[in-house]
């Protein structure tokens, strides 16, 4: 028989290494996951966390911005941790401090004055250092002044708070006869209205707690 010629045993050879190549498949890349997004709806960058995004958390932390609640809770845990007495003295001067939101005196000039606008701003910044007395005494921010001093700030502050309030009812009055701002009417030149009478029970209650706490720990 005849021998094949060279050119079909070539062509036999394409064909079955054509023939093994296509039996094996090629293998395949992992999928990109930016090319399965829809183009309509591009991925957006994922960007760090800005300094306003965490200024909250960090301001808290840095005691820079504290919230309204933390302030409340604050007051309460402080308010539990007090004696009866500090109680006493610790509500009267906060009534000191609200009272100087309310009118301390009227006058026919000027009508009527809050105690943040006269002379009754003295009585505030007592019952400020009361407060800061207690609270330096109570949660011992202050180790190396005597609890005794303390104290002793504490009611000297709160008997010169009864004497100024009693010192600017005496001041208030003023009966001078002068013509009213509304109609014909006469009224008086000046008179203490209820914010300074409030001012004067606060620092009433702010003495009488003191004078206990002080009985308490004799």
């Amino acid at each position: 028989m005849g021998a094949k010629p060279a050119g079909s045993r070539s062509n036999l050879r394409a064909v079955s290494k054509t023939g093994s190549a296509r039996a094996v498949p090629a293998s395949r890349s992992e999928p990109d996951p930016d090319m399965e997004l829809d183009d309509a709806e591009p991925r957006k960058p994922v960007l760090p966390p800005t300094t306003s995004s965490r200024g909250y958390a960090a301001n808290n932390n840095s005691g820079k911005i504290v919230a309204p609640e933390e302030v409340i809770a604050g007051t309460r845990e402080f308010i539990g941790e007090l004696t009866k007495s500090d109680k006493i003295a610790f509500g009267g001067a906060a009534l000191v401090v609200l009272s100087c939101f309310v009118p301390w005196k009227e006058t026919a000039v000027d009508g009527e004055v809050l105690g943040l606008m006269s002379s009754g701003i003295g009585a505030l910044l007592g019952a400020a250092l009361i407060i800061g007395a207690m609270f330096a005494r109570v949660r011992r921010t202050m180790p190396k002044v005597d609890p005794s001093a303390l104290w002793m700030t504490q009611l000297g502050v709160s008997f010169l708070c009864v004497l100024y309030t009693v010192v600017f009812i005496k001041g208030a009055f003023d009966s001078t006869q002068v013509p009213s701002n509304f109609g014909n009417q006469m009224t008086w030149n000046s008179s203490p209205s209820f914010g300074v009478f409030l001012g004067l029970i606060g620092a009433i209650g702010a003495l009488v707690g003191s004078v206990m706490g002080l009985r308490e720990r004799t």
